[in-house]
């Protein structure tokens, strides 16, 4: 209905970032000392907020796989107004707006008045104006 469709995008974005072995020793071919990884792979997750979304990509990840297949029947639903998840930056989305509106059953019926002041409180004017509409309406015959 709102902004959950936007969220959930983002959502799964944030916690893909963090799909990944984190702490590792990775050896160095040059003299086969080990270097841990950990702090450079934290900074690679942090770093990747400042770069456009589409960018950031998983080593062998089913979404990454998905985008890369143009014909994909998932493709185009998953890349309609996404910020995260496409194959150029979005500075912008259009989401399909809502917007729903009802008058209150005592401004369509003033006539269950009585009963709604059993249960709600009205302020002394709104009550005189609901009990002028119905005398109007009384009187036209309604």
């Amino acid at each position: 209905m709102g902004l959950e469709i936007a969220r959930l995008d983002k959502i799964v974005w944030e916690i893909r970032r963090y799909c990944r072995v984190l702490k590792y020793n990775l050896t160095l071919p040059s003299d086969g000392t080990e270097k841990p990884m950990l702090q450079i792979e934290l900074k690679g997750i942090e770093s990747s907020e400042s770069r456009p979304f589409h960018k950031f990509k998983l080593i062998g990840g089913t979404l990454e796989k998905l985008l890369a297949d143009k014909k994909h029947p998932a493709r185009k639903a998953l890349i309609w107004q996404n910020l995260y998840f496409g194959s150029r930056t979005r500075k912008s989305v259009k989401l399909p707006g809502s917007f729903h509106a009802t008058n209150s059953p005592l401004s369509l019926h003033p006539e269950i008045l009585n009963e709604v002041l059993r249960y709600v409180y009205l302020p002394k004017d709104v009550k005189n104006e609901y009990c002028a509409e119905l005398k109007k309406q009384t009187k036209k015959g309604r």
